[in-house]
């Protein structure tokens, strides 16, 4: 989706797309997996040839109660100014990171609906990076990657609850 769109997906599978399974850019809004508070409607994104889900370009989403798995990327991918609330995930299995956030964007994640990782089946990157002058608060959860829970580089801001 793009050029200030605005999209609700719920009780669905995407899944084998060549690229991103989901991409929202340009000012674009999106609830993936919950409609309203009273009306979850968990997604399942997977096996997708680039990231699960990407936020970019001053977008926002929503991202809760999905499983996001086996992608050739990230799970989620947040970056250029774009931001993100997401809890009550399931992202495991994916070729990046779980998360990871980037370009002056930022993350939020909700402790009391933390967001977690197969241990069978932990992401090859890290469970949170961050890079060049992103934000992640909350908490990680069981967030897990091959190369560690979490990476902040200098220019990141980590609000992450121990």
């Amino acid at each position: 989706m793009d050029q200030t769109s605005v999209v609700r997906i719920a009780n669905s599978t995407i899944q084998d797309n060549s690229e991103d399974g989901v991409y929202i850019v340009e000012n674009s809004s999106a609830r993936i997996g919950l409609i309203t508070a009273s009306q979850p409607g968990s997604n399942t994104i997977r096996n997708n040839g680039g990231h699960g889900i990407s936020v970019l370009g001053s977008s926002n989403a929503l991202i809760m109660g999905n499983t996001i798995d086996g992608n050739s990327g990230d799970g989620i991918r947040v970056a250029r100014n774009a931001q993100a609330n997401v809890g009550r995930n399931l992202i495991s299995d994916n070729g990046g990171d779980g998360i990871s956030v980037s370009l002056g964007a930022g993350v939020t994640l909700p402790g009391q609906q933390p967001n977690q990782t197969d241990s069978a089946r932990i992401n090859r990157g890290f469970g949170v990076q961050c890079l060049v002058g992103g934000y992640v608060d909350g908490s990680i959860g069981t967030l897990a990657g091959a190369r560690g829970p979490k990476h902040f580089d200098v220019g990141c801001i980590d609000y992450l609850n121990p």
